[in-house]
């Protein structure tokens, strides 16, 4: 059926219809709309006068904080580990970079937002490595989940020049 409809009949052109919509110019009437891509400058052909160009909106910077994770590598004791506030901890760190003069570090206890220093250190002192052995209970009197860290100091203005991980820890009091 559709054979006879088409059968013999020659190919005829089609017309397509385009619509010319002209660009804004500058002259006399011109006005800039915002967000249209165009920005309209007066006189002759400019780069300004592409999308971005004059009147329209451009990005602004914005600053970005990027925290960068310190040098300071947590040995031991590794996450969830759990301790009797009588136990003797021995808190292990490494930092490829050295001590330098009047510089300590501190190993801190955290509850939260409170921070308790457990003890420092201002020389290597497990080769090129670092050790802190202390009794937590005595400086915490509670038992739960806290957390600890290390933290590069300054000795004399007490600045903090850099900072490990925090690792979770838990304590047990002894009944």
């Amino acid at each position: 059926m559709s054979d006879r409809l088409f059968a013999g009949a020659a190919p005829r052109a089609t017309l397509a219809a385009t619509a010319f919509v002209p660009s804004p110019t500058a002259g006399p009437g011109a006005t800039d709309v915002t967000g249209d891509g165009f920005g309209i400058v007066a006189g002759r052909a400019t780069p300004w006068a592409v999308p971005g160009g004059p009147g329209e909106p451009t990005a602004t910077p914005e600053s970005v904080t990027i925290s960068m994770p310190g040098t300071i590598g947590l040995l031991g004791p590794p996450a969830d580990s759990i301790f009797r506030a009588t136990d003797e901890v021995t808190f292990y760190w490494t930092n490829a970079t050295p001590l330098g003069a009047g510089q300590r570090y501190v190993v801190y206890w955290v509850d939260g937002s409170t921070q308790v220093a457990l003890g420092e250190v201002r020389a290597a002192n497990l080769g090129g490595n670092y050790r802190l052995q202390v009794v937590p209970g005595q400086s915490v009197d509670q038992a739960g989940r806290f957390s600890w860290l290390v933290v590069l100091e300054d000795g004399s203005s007490e600045a903090i020049i850099d900072r490990s991980e925090t690792r979770p820890i838990t304590l047990l009091i002894e009944n």
